[in-house]
């Protein structure tokens, strides 16, 4: 293997491993970083309005170490009103 594509490959492993360090990085830069829940969001009209997009994984991470399922955090994070889409499943 090349080393480009050694490096390609490292890149991707450390965005990988830590979804937000490139919000992080970019935001240093001085972009915008808007955050989002669900997958309904029209990400093509955020990066047109000059953000970047982030979507929020750390409830799902942590939701796997801890062995609850994703929608209990959503219940225990997100107001009905914010992300009711989330709330028509299992109620905890």
């Amino acid at each position: 293997m090349s080393d480009a594509a050694g490096n390609g490959l490292a890149t991707v492993n450390k965005y990988y491993e830590d979804y937000s360090c490139r919000a992080r990085e970019l935001k240093q830069q001085g972009r915008k970083i808007l955050g989002y829940l669900c997958a309904l969001v029209p990400v093509e009209m955020l990066t047109a309005a000059g953000f970047i997009p982030s979507n929020f994984r750390k409830p799902l991470e942590e939701a796997k170490e801890t062995g609850r399922t994703p929608t209990e955090m959503v219940f225990e994070r997100v107001e009905t009103m914010i992300y009711p889409v989330g709330r028509f499943g299992e109620k905890p």
